[in-house]
């Protein structure tokens, strides 16, 4: 919490879990580390841990993974919530929640898969 707005502060994972629940999707606590290296082999892991399902495209409600490092481009380092057929909504470091299109530059090359949880 915002010690002086009084209002949540999320990381990108944090904002997920809040907006998953919003759609009635459950998803883990995962506490991402602050290197790009660490949050990739944790994510992965996540990923490929059976308790997550991969979808062919889009879904209102599923986390969508991104590749969004310059240094690291085969490492998922950021997540957001798909929320109809073409955007998704996120938050990143410095800035705040915004929504974006899954179908144009920037992400649309920066997607490595539409998950949702099964655990």
């Amino acid at each position: 919490m915002c010690p002086v707005r009084r209002v949540p502060l999320y990381d990108c994972w944090g904002f997920v879990m809040a907006l998953s629940a919003v759609f009635g999707r459950r998803v883990p606590n995962i506490v991402p580390p602050a290197s790009a290296v660490d949050r990739h082999g944790l994510y992965e892991r996540a990923l490929q841990s059976g308790e997550w399902k991969e979808l062919a495209g889009p879904e209102p409600g599923a986390v969508v993974a991104l590749r969004t490092s310059p240094r690291h481009r085969d490492f998922v380092d950021h997540v957001g919530v798909v929320f109809d057929s073409c955007r998704f909504a996120h938050i990143q470091r410095n800035m705040q929640v915004h929504a974006d299109r899954l179908d144009t530059s920037p992400y649309a090359r920066l997607i490595a898969g539409f998950y949702v949880w099964n655990g």
